[in-house]
């Protein structure tokens, strides 16, 4: 019996190129891997990712980096 390595994801996903994390690729398929933006720009969508079966990675609403800060509690 040969057991095969588990698929891995090697990196970000390309359109994902302006983004960061602290994960440390490769990650085994079924990793979270947490994404942020660069200093100086804001997140809207999803923060996290899935490593999926087929290398790459699942996306719910895909992230996007815009610059400028986001007001996190505002009341006026």
């Amino acid at each position: 019996l040969t057991l095969s390595p588990p698929d891995k994801c090697t990196g970000l996903p390309a359109v994902m190129s302006d983004m960061t994390t602290t994960s440390t690729f490769p990650v085994i398929v079924g990793t979270v891997v947490e994404v942020n933006c660069k200093p100086g720009h804001t997140l809207a969508g999803d923060n996290s990712i899935t490593c999926i079966r087929d290398v790459s990675f699942t996306i719910g609403q895909r992230p996007t980096c815009t610059i400028g800060l986001k007001i996190i509690n505002s009341k006026m």
